[in-house]
């Protein structure tokens, strides 16, 4: 088994990187995610898979997969 990278878009910010924070009753202010640090991306390693094929069945809303 091969051990891949997979990129794929920030679940708390759904990859625009930014968040909108209320600070008052009706004003926000908009904040780099947190989550990914503002990169609108996140990566985990799986070693479950023979070929990249393999993985993308699981994954296929990765933007990439290394």
């Amino acid at each position: 088994m091969n051990s891949f990278i997979i990129v794929m878009a920030c679940a708390t910010c759904e990859g625009s990187g930014v968040r909108e924070i209320q600070t008052g009753v009706a004003t926000f202010r908009e904040s780099d995610c947190q989550t990914c640090d503002g990169t609108g991306e996140g990566t985990f390693t799986v070693a479950t898979y023979g070929s990249r094929a393999d993985a993308r069945e699981d994954y296929p809303n990765a933007l990439a997969i290394l």
